[in-house]
């Protein structure tokens, strides 16, 4: 049997084929600061619970797009399965044929020209403007006026504040509206980009100045608070890291994958 693993920046997929069937396959999440020995335990449970034992496999195979796990994940391999994984880079056959002379020379030129036939004609706006100054509520505004003329309409909360938005798109026009201010900044690269500064059109001049003092006071506990919010934040992950420990074991994949199927199924028939 081989195992072949596939590591993705929020997940490691991984599946075992016997011969060219494919026996199983689980998930694990990625995570850099995990040690050899962690993964190591997580891939000898997960194929004990299919009933396939580490000494079954007879290779591995890894492809990765997160280079700050391999270290810890080939010495997982190295020392709970007693294998050295062939990884997936220049110089391997893969048996997939590239187009390219050199994939090397594919660059970030290429990509954007790439990117640029994607949004072709598309607009984008983007609303500058302080807290207070309406940004959300022209969004609002844009996605109701949307809606009513019969445009699927999709609509971004912002994770701070449920209530308010911070991006409306509208994908039959190719046109996009969005907060562009702290914490998600956002500058013109395009031609076609557009700016809607809600700050200079709505408020009156000299308002800043007049009122520099209980601004400034109101940024600096802004800051803060989001500060001390991160922080709880990194403690409350610590903690669901501990519990998903424990509860990965009990995980049956394959029910989670019946699943996933069926929706996407669902999906689909919706689109077609």
């Amino acid at each position: 049997m081989v195992l072949v693993v596939d590591v993705g920046n929020t997940n490691i997929t991984c599946g075992v084929y016997e011969q060219d069937e494919l026996k199983t396959t689980f998930r694990i999440t990625t995570k850099i600061p995990r040690t050899s020995d962690e993964y190591g335990v997580l891939f000898r449970d997960m194929l004990s619970y299919n009933d396939i034992s580490t000494e079954d496999i007879e290779g591995v195979i890894i492809a990765s797009v997160v280079p700050n796990v391999m270290h810890a994940l080939v010495g997982a391999i190295n020392r709970y399965m007693d294998k050295n994984p062939l990884i997936v880079g220049p110089g391997i056959k893969t048996g997939i044929m590239i187009t390219s002379d050199n994939p090397k020379e594919i660059d970030c030129d290429e990509k954007k020209d790439i990117l640029r036939c994607m949004f072709e004609n598309s607009r984008i706006a983007m609303i500058y403007g302080a807290a207070g100054t309406g940004k959300s509520t022209l969004l609002k505004e844009l996605a109701k006026k949307s809606e009513s003329l019969g445009y699927d309409t999709e609509i971004y909360h912002c994770s701070f504040d449920p209530e308010s938005l911070d991006m409306v798109l509208i994908p039959q026009l190719k046109v996009c509206f969005f907060d562009s201010t702290a914490p998600h900044e956002y500058f013109p690269t395009l031609e076609t980009d557009e700016i809607i500064d809600t700050y200079a059109a709505l408020i009156t001049p000299g308002t800043d100045e007049a009122n520099a003092n209980q601004l400034n006071e109101i940024s600096n506990l802004y800051k803060e608070t989001v500060k001390k919010g991160a922080t709880a934040l990194g403690e409350a992950k610590k903690l669901h890291d501990i519990l998903e420990e424990i509860y990965i074991k009990a995980m049956n994949f394959q029910i989670i994958d019946a699943i996933y199927e069926q929706i996407k199924s669902e999906i689909q028939d919706l689109i077609n």
